[in-house]
């Protein structure tokens, strides 16, 4: 049984070597591809064999494109339109940077205000980048946020910690 979902995986072309995947039973790079099943090796080192008869639902990560959102808590009196112009400046200057550009394929934007919380605004931002490279450009997208709040007294608000009674 594991032969035959695996053929079907393969006229799929659910997976490749070297991409990243999440299944039913384990997540990791795709390192080797068997006729009976698939060995994913986890971030933190760990090698999973999956049989094919048992892999159910697969969640490539590789393929395409990869959309990123983040959310940011700022004080209720911040002007929207303030953050959004802030955004787009940034996304302009990641698209312009010779490393990340090319890897972005949409460029950092805000969606507007998501949602008040606790007397806040949750302002949502995303950006669309090739496979494995949204780290590099989220972590540029953070620190220029970050500068970009404090260069514009934006005040960024941590959530309130959830007690739970006992």
């Amino acid at each position: 049984m594991d032969s035959v979902s695996g053929v079907f995986s393969h006229l799929d072309d659910a997976f490749r070597l070297g991409e990243y995947i999440e299944t039913s039973q384990a997540k990791g790079t795709v390192e080797r591809i068997s006729i009976r099943s698939v060995a994913l090796r986890h971030p933190r080192g760990a090698l999973a064999t999956v049989p094919y008869g048992s892999i159910g639902k697969v969640v490539n990560f590789s393929r395409d494109w990869v959309i990123d959102k983040i959310a940011f808590r700022v004080a209720f009196d911040t002007d929207p339109d303030v953050v959004r112009k802030l955004f787009k400046k940034i996304g302009q200057d990641i698209a312009a940077d010779p490393e990340l550009g090319p890897d972005l394929l949409q460029p950092f934007k805000s969606q507007g205000v998501f949602a008040v919380d606790d007397g806040t605004l949750v302002i949502r931002a995303k950006f669309m980048a090739r496979p494995g490279r949204q780290f590099l450009i989220r972590k540029a997208v953070l620190t220029a946020v970050h500068r970009g709040f404090r260069e514009n007294g934006i005040v960024s608000v941590a959530k309130a910690p959830q007690f739970v009674a006992s």
